[in-house]
Protein backbone atom coordinates (compact mmCIF):
# COMPACT_ATOMS: atom_id res chain seq x y z
CA UNK A 1 0.00 0.00 0.00
CA UNK A 2 0.93 3.53 -0.38
CA UNK A 3 3.38 5.11 2.33
CA UNK A 4 1.69 5.74 5.76
CA UNK A 5 0.88 9.16 6.62
CA UNK A 6 3.36 9.33 10.02
CA UNK A 7 5.92 7.01 7.70
CA UNK A 8 9.52 9.14 7.43
CA UNK A 9 11.24 5.99 5.80
CA UNK A 10 11.29 4.76 2.28
CA UNK A 11 10.25 1.79 3.29
CA UNK A 12 7.68 0.78 6.30
CA UNK A 13 5.91 -1.90 7.69
CA UNK A 14 3.27 -2.54 10.37
CA UNK A 15 3.17 -5.95 11.39
CA UNK A 16 -0.29 -7.54 13.04
CA UNK A 17 -0.50 -10.66 15.19
CA UNK A 18 -3.65 -13.48 15.52
CA UNK A 19 -5.71 -12.44 18.67
CA UNK A 20 -5.23 -13.92 22.09
CA UNK A 21 -8.17 -16.62 21.28
CA UNK A 22 -6.77 -17.36 18.01
CA UNK A 23 -3.22 -17.71 18.98
CA UNK A 24 -4.78 -20.51 21.90
CA UNK A 25 -6.88 -22.26 18.92
CA UNK A 26 -3.51 -22.37 16.45
CA UNK A 27 -1.37 -23.72 19.54
CA UNK A 28 -4.09 -26.35 20.46
CA UNK A 29 -4.91 -27.28 16.34
CA UNK A 30 -1.42 -28.03 15.88
CA UNK A 31 -0.21 -30.00 18.84
CA UNK A 32 -2.79 -32.30 18.74
CA UNK A 33 -1.98 -32.64 15.04
CA UNK A 34 1.29 -33.25 16.34
CA UNK A 35 0.45 -36.06 19.47
CA UNK A 36 -1.50 -37.83 17.44
CA UNK A 37 0.91 -38.38 14.25
CA UNK A 38 3.79 -39.24 16.72
CA UNK A 39 1.79 -41.90 18.19
CA UNK A 40 1.38 -40.06 21.69
CA UNK A 41 -2.01 -41.11 21.77
CA UNK A 42 -1.02 -44.82 21.96
CA UNK A 43 -1.60 -46.80 25.13
CA UNK A 44 1.16 -49.08 24.07
CA UNK A 45 3.91 -48.31 21.71
CA UNK A 46 3.92 -50.09 18.74
CA UNK A 47 6.65 -52.42 17.34
CA UNK A 48 8.95 -50.88 15.37
CA UNK A 49 9.00 -51.56 11.58
CA UNK A 50 10.74 -50.64 8.38
CA UNK A 51 7.63 -48.72 6.76
CA UNK A 52 8.30 -45.01 6.48
CA UNK A 53 5.71 -43.04 7.93
CA UNK A 54 2.85 -41.61 6.33
CA UNK A 55 3.72 -38.28 4.16
CA UNK A 56 0.39 -36.73 6.38
CA UNK A 57 2.20 -38.03 9.62
CA UNK A 58 5.53 -36.28 8.46
CA UNK A 59 3.72 -33.09 7.52
CA UNK A 60 1.67 -32.84 10.74
CA UNK A 61 5.05 -33.00 12.76
CA UNK A 62 6.91 -30.69 11.08
CA UNK A 63 4.51 -28.20 10.89
CA UNK A 64 4.16 -28.18 14.84
CA UNK A 65 7.97 -28.40 15.40
CA UNK A 66 8.65 -25.75 12.96
CA UNK A 67 5.90 -23.54 14.67
CA UNK A 68 7.29 -24.62 18.28
CA UNK A 69 11.37 -24.35 17.37
CA UNK A 70 10.44 -20.74 15.55
CA UNK A 71 8.27 -19.44 18.96
CA UNK A 72 10.27 -21.54 21.90
CA UNK A 73 13.75 -21.20 20.65
CA UNK A 74 14.77 -19.17 24.12
CA UNK A 75 13.29 -21.98 26.24
CA UNK A 76 15.46 -24.97 26.89
CA UNK A 77 12.82 -27.70 26.68
CA UNK A 78 12.82 -26.42 22.76
CA UNK A 79 16.46 -25.55 22.40
CA UNK A 80 16.71 -28.41 20.17
CA UNK A 81 14.34 -30.38 18.83
CA UNK A 82 15.42 -33.77 20.49
CA UNK A 83 15.24 -31.78 23.58
CA UNK A 84 11.65 -30.63 22.50
CA UNK A 85 10.63 -34.17 21.66
CA UNK A 86 11.54 -35.01 24.88
CA UNK A 87 9.31 -32.16 26.60
CA UNK A 88 6.56 -33.17 24.53
CA UNK A 89 6.40 -36.84 25.11
CA UNK A 90 5.36 -36.37 28.56
CA UNK A 91 1.78 -35.23 27.79
CA UNK A 92 -0.88 -37.34 28.52
CA UNK A 93 -3.19 -36.31 26.17
CA UNK A 94 -3.90 -34.08 22.85
CA UNK A 95 -5.37 -31.57 25.46
CA UNK A 96 -2.97 -31.88 28.03
CA UNK A 97 -3.92 -28.66 30.32
CA UNK A 98 0.03 -28.19 31.89
CA UNK A 99 1.80 -28.31 28.53
CA UNK A 100 -1.03 -26.68 26.52
CA UNK A 101 -1.33 -23.76 28.81
CA UNK A 102 2.54 -23.40 29.32
CA UNK A 103 3.08 -23.51 25.75
CA UNK A 104 0.11 -20.69 25.11
CA UNK A 105 1.68 -18.87 28.14
CA UNK A 106 4.99 -18.93 25.77
CA UNK A 107 3.77 -17.43 22.93
CA UNK A 108 1.13 -14.73 24.70
CA UNK A 109 4.17 -13.33 26.52
CA UNK A 110 6.39 -13.33 23.12
CA UNK A 111 3.74 -10.96 21.64
CA UNK A 112 3.02 -8.83 24.39
CA UNK A 113 6.86 -8.62 24.22
CA UNK A 114 7.14 -7.20 20.77
CA UNK A 115 3.68 -5.27 20.67
CA UNK A 116 4.81 -3.60 23.71
CA UNK A 117 1.18 -2.18 24.29
CA UNK A 118 0.49 -1.22 20.86
CA UNK A 119 -2.10 -2.90 18.15
CA UNK A 120 1.10 -3.66 15.62
CA UNK A 121 4.94 -3.91 15.46
CA UNK A 122 6.34 -1.07 13.20
CA UNK A 123 9.74 -1.79 11.60
CA UNK A 124 11.10 1.15 8.90
CA UNK A 125 14.27 1.40 6.76
CA UNK A 126 16.04 3.44 4.48
CA UNK A 127 16.52 0.28 1.80
CA UNK A 128 14.54 -2.21 1.14
CA UNK A 129 17.26 -4.93 2.78
CA UNK A 130 16.94 -2.78 5.94
CA UNK A 131 13.22 -3.25 6.08
CA UNK A 132 13.66 -6.82 5.89
CA UNK A 133 16.09 -7.45 7.99
CA UNK A 134 14.17 -5.81 10.76
CA UNK A 135 11.26 -8.06 9.89
CA UNK A 136 13.60 -11.35 9.96
CA UNK A 137 11.81 -12.04 13.60
CA UNK A 138 8.40 -11.98 11.93
CA UNK A 139 8.76 -13.47 8.29
CA UNK A 140 10.89 -16.46 8.95
CA UNK A 141 13.02 -18.46 11.28
CA UNK A 142 16.83 -18.52 11.80
CA UNK A 143 18.80 -21.62 11.84
CA UNK A 144 21.85 -23.57 13.13
CA UNK A 145 24.15 -20.87 15.46
CA UNK A 146 23.04 -18.21 13.35
CA UNK A 147 19.87 -18.96 15.86
CA UNK A 148 21.68 -19.08 18.85
CA UNK A 149 18.04 -19.16 20.93
CA UNK A 150 16.50 -16.17 19.15
CA UNK A 151 12.46 -16.33 18.37
CA UNK A 152 10.42 -16.19 15.69
CA UNK A 153 6.80 -15.09 15.61
CA UNK A 154 5.77 -15.72 12.02
CA UNK A 155 3.50 -18.33 13.07
CA UNK A 156 1.53 -15.95 15.31
CA UNK A 157 1.41 -13.36 12.27
CA UNK A 158 -1.95 -12.30 10.84
CA UNK A 159 -0.94 -9.86 8.38
CA UNK A 160 2.19 -7.31 7.40
CA UNK A 161 0.96 -4.09 5.69
CA UNK A 162 4.06 -2.30 3.80
CA UNK A 163 4.77 1.45 3.16
CA UNK A 164 5.70 2.08 0.01
CA UNK A 165 6.66 5.16 -1.88
CA UNK A 166 5.00 4.09 -5.42
CA UNK A 167 3.24 5.67 -8.33
CA UNK A 168 0.55 3.04 -8.37
CA UNK A 169 -0.04 2.35 -4.83
CA UNK A 170 -0.55 6.39 -4.52
CA UNK A 171 -3.71 5.83 -6.93
CA UNK A 172 -4.94 3.81 -3.87
CA UNK A 173 -4.19 0.02 -5.46
CA UNK A 174 -3.06 -2.58 -2.73
CA UNK A 175 -1.39 -5.68 -3.79
CA UNK A 176 -2.31 -8.74 -1.40
CA UNK A 177 0.28 -11.17 -1.41
CA UNK A 178 -1.51 -14.59 -0.02
CA UNK A 179 0.66 -17.44 1.36
CA UNK A 180 -1.45 -20.05 3.69
CA UNK A 181 -4.50 -20.33 1.55
CA UNK A 182 -3.70 -24.63 1.92
CA UNK A 183 -2.19 -24.30 5.19
CA UNK A 184 -2.65 -26.92 7.67
CA UNK A 185 -4.21 -24.36 10.06
CA UNK A 186 -7.28 -23.31 9.75
CA UNK A 187 -6.86 -20.09 11.40
CA UNK A 188 -4.32 -19.24 8.96
CA UNK A 189 -5.80 -21.03 6.21
CA UNK A 190 -9.07 -18.56 6.55
CA UNK A 191 -6.88 -15.47 7.21
CA UNK A 192 -5.82 -15.94 3.77
CA UNK A 193 -9.36 -16.41 2.40
CA UNK A 194 -10.95 -13.74 4.08
CA UNK A 195 -7.78 -11.09 2.89
CA UNK A 196 -8.47 -13.39 -0.75
CA UNK A 197 -11.95 -12.03 -0.82
CA UNK A 198 -11.65 -8.91 -0.76
CA UNK A 199 -9.29 -8.52 -3.69
CA UNK A 200 -10.84 -7.48 -6.77
CA UNK A 201 -8.17 -8.53 -9.42
CA UNK A 202 -5.95 -11.56 -9.24
CA UNK A 203 -2.85 -12.75 -10.57
CA UNK A 204 -1.07 -16.17 -10.58
CA UNK A 205 2.34 -16.39 -11.10
CA UNK A 206 3.77 -19.76 -12.10
CA UNK A 207 6.85 -21.28 -13.69
CA UNK A 208 5.81 -22.15 -17.60
CA UNK A 209 6.11 -25.42 -17.14
CA UNK A 210 4.05 -26.65 -13.95
CA UNK A 211 0.79 -25.56 -16.45
CA UNK A 212 0.10 -28.56 -17.93
CA UNK A 213 0.33 -30.90 -14.99
CA UNK A 214 -0.90 -28.60 -11.84
CA UNK A 215 -4.30 -29.08 -11.11
CA UNK A 216 -4.91 -26.76 -8.17
CA UNK A 217 -3.04 -23.72 -10.68
CA UNK A 218 -6.26 -24.71 -13.27
CA UNK A 219 -8.76 -24.65 -10.46
CA UNK A 220 -7.40 -20.95 -9.15
CA UNK A 221 -8.00 -19.85 -12.45
CA UNK A 222 -11.38 -21.21 -12.87
CA UNK A 223 -12.21 -20.01 -9.54
CA UNK A 224 -10.46 -16.19 -10.29
CA UNK A 225 -12.71 -16.44 -13.83
CA UNK A 226 -15.88 -17.60 -11.96
CA UNK A 227 -15.34 -15.31 -9.17
CA UNK A 228 -14.18 -11.94 -10.66
CA UNK A 229 -14.28 -12.51 -14.39
CA UNK A 230 -11.51 -12.68 -17.10
CA UNK A 231 -11.02 -8.93 -17.11
CA UNK A 232 -9.56 -9.14 -13.35
CA UNK A 233 -7.68 -12.55 -13.59
CA UNK A 234 -3.89 -12.97 -14.59
CA UNK A 235 -1.66 -15.60 -15.32
CA UNK A 236 2.19 -14.68 -15.37
CA UNK A 237 4.61 -17.98 -16.48
CA UNK A 238 8.05 -16.77 -15.62
CA UNK A 239 10.98 -19.07 -17.16
CA UNK A 240 9.98 -18.28 -20.78
CA UNK A 241 13.40 -17.60 -21.43
CA UNK A 242 13.98 -21.47 -20.69
CA UNK A 243 11.91 -22.08 -23.89
CA UNK A 244 15.38 -22.45 -26.05
CA UNK A 245 15.98 -24.51 -29.78
CA UNK A 246 16.23 -27.58 -28.04
CA UNK A 247 12.41 -27.29 -26.55
CA UNK A 248 9.95 -29.28 -28.13
CA UNK A 249 7.13 -26.82 -28.91
CA UNK A 250 3.49 -27.36 -28.24
CA UNK A 251 0.74 -26.01 -28.86
CA UNK A 252 -1.34 -25.08 -32.44
CA UNK A 253 0.04 -25.67 -35.95
CA UNK A 254 -0.46 -21.86 -35.95
CA UNK A 255 1.55 -21.13 -33.02
CA UNK A 256 4.46 -23.53 -33.48
CA UNK A 257 4.72 -21.21 -37.34
CA UNK A 258 4.60 -17.92 -35.68
CA UNK A 259 7.03 -19.00 -33.05
CA UNK A 260 9.39 -20.44 -35.98
CA UNK A 261 8.60 -17.39 -38.31
CA UNK A 262 9.90 -14.97 -35.18
CA UNK A 263 13.13 -17.26 -34.60
CA UNK A 264 13.82 -16.95 -38.16
CA UNK A 265 13.55 -13.29 -38.39
CA UNK A 266 15.24 -12.48 -34.64
CA UNK A 267 18.24 -13.86 -36.92
CA UNK A 268 18.09 -11.92 -39.91
CA UNK A 269 18.08 -8.96 -37.67
CA UNK A 270 21.34 -10.30 -35.85
CA UNK A 271 22.55 -10.71 -39.52
CA UNK A 272 22.01 -7.28 -40.59
CA UNK A 273 23.03 -5.67 -37.67
CA UNK A 274 26.57 -7.50 -37.70
CA UNK A 275 26.82 -6.36 -41.19
CA UNK A 276 26.20 -2.85 -40.41
CA UNK A 277 29.10 -3.20 -37.63
CA UNK A 278 31.51 -4.74 -40.22
CA UNK A 279 30.96 -2.01 -42.57
CA UNK A 280 31.56 0.81 -40.02
CA UNK A 281 34.79 -0.66 -38.97
CA UNK A 282 36.26 0.26 -42.51
CA UNK A 283 38.39 2.77 -42.92
CA UNK A 284 36.74 4.40 -45.98
CA UNK A 285 33.63 5.13 -43.68
CA UNK A 286 33.21 8.87 -42.75
CA UNK A 287 32.18 10.39 -39.68
CA UNK A 288 29.03 11.17 -41.36
CA UNK A 289 28.11 8.07 -42.71
CA UNK A 290 29.25 6.11 -39.14
CA UNK A 291 26.48 8.31 -37.58
CA UNK A 292 24.37 7.13 -39.90
CA UNK A 293 25.02 3.36 -39.28
CA UNK A 294 24.64 4.06 -35.51
CA UNK A 295 21.35 5.06 -36.31
CA UNK A 296 20.59 2.13 -38.03
CA UNK A 297 22.07 -0.02 -35.60
CA UNK A 298 19.98 1.39 -32.61
CA UNK A 299 17.14 0.74 -35.51
CA UNK A 300 17.79 -3.14 -35.84
CA UNK A 301 18.42 -3.31 -32.82
CA UNK A 302 14.97 -1.80 -31.22
CA UNK A 303 13.00 -4.44 -33.90
CA UNK A 304 15.22 -7.27 -32.41
CA UNK A 305 14.00 -6.26 -29.08
CA UNK A 306 10.82 -5.73 -29.82
CA UNK A 307 10.59 -9.54 -31.66
CA UNK A 308 12.41 -10.86 -28.70
CA UNK A 309 9.42 -9.62 -26.59
CA UNK A 310 7.52 -11.04 -28.38
CA UNK A 311 9.24 -14.44 -28.84
CA UNK A 312 9.25 -14.33 -25.38
CA UNK A 313 5.16 -14.39 -25.04
CA UNK A 314 4.82 -16.97 -27.67
CA UNK A 315 7.56 -18.94 -25.74
CA UNK A 316 5.14 -18.98 -22.71
CA UNK A 317 3.14 -21.38 -25.23
CA UNK A 318 6.25 -23.89 -25.41
CA UNK A 319 5.18 -25.63 -22.20
CA UNK A 320 1.37 -25.05 -21.73
CA UNK A 321 0.07 -26.80 -25.33
CA UNK A 322 -3.59 -26.66 -26.73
Amino acid sequence: MKMFLDQTSPFAAKVYFFTSEEIRQLITLLFGRYYRAAGLDKDEPEEPDDSEPSAQSYTDKSNFLDAAMALFGNQEDFATESKAEEFLAKVRSEDDEDILETMIGWALELVAVHLEDQEFVYAHGSTADDLNHALQPYNFTLVGAEANGATALWPLVSVIDFGLDHPLLNEGIILVELPGKSDVSTLRADNAARWHRMCTHKILVAQVGRITHSQSLREELAMGHHTRGSGNVMLVLTYGDECDGDTDLAGTALEKRSEHILKDEMTALNQEKRKLNLKRQKPSVSRDEKDDIDEDVKAVTKRYKKKSMSSALSGARCATGP
